[in-house]
């Protein structure tokens, strides 16, 4: 139970971190934020601490002036898979990844 209220505190601090960043960051970090969460790892901790590190890049960002786009760069779904490949893969992802290259690999020899 400590494990979980743990991870609930420090979501509340990333949330509050977040609010604190200039109106183009916080955009642009929930962005990639709605992305991590849907391809990103599965569990509660790993979560907690992508989206830390993910704040992290973008406070930096800030304390730097540098803006939105040399952060992520001009290709922000590249910039989020390689943020990504830093966190165990998320299962399911994984197992529908198999499953396109499988359905699509059938289809295809279907056609010959």
């Amino acid at each position: 139970m400590t494990k979980w209220r743990d991870e609930k505190k420090r979501y509340r601090q990333y949330k509050a971190r977040k609010q604190h960043l200039p109106a183009s960051h916080h955009e642009a970090i929930d962005a990639v934020e709605r992305y991590a969460l849907r391809f990103g790892p599965a569990t509660g901790e790993t979560v907690v601490t992508m989206l830390e590190d993910l704040v992290e890049i973008f406070e930096q960002g800030v304390r730097q002036g540098t803006p939105v786009r040399e952060i992520v760069g001009d290709d922000p779904v590249r910039f989020a898979d390689d943020f990504l490949a830093n966190y165990p893969a998320n299962p399911w992802a994984a197992k529908e990844q198999q499953r396109l290259s499988h359905t699509v690999g059938h289809a295809a020899r279907a056609e010959a």
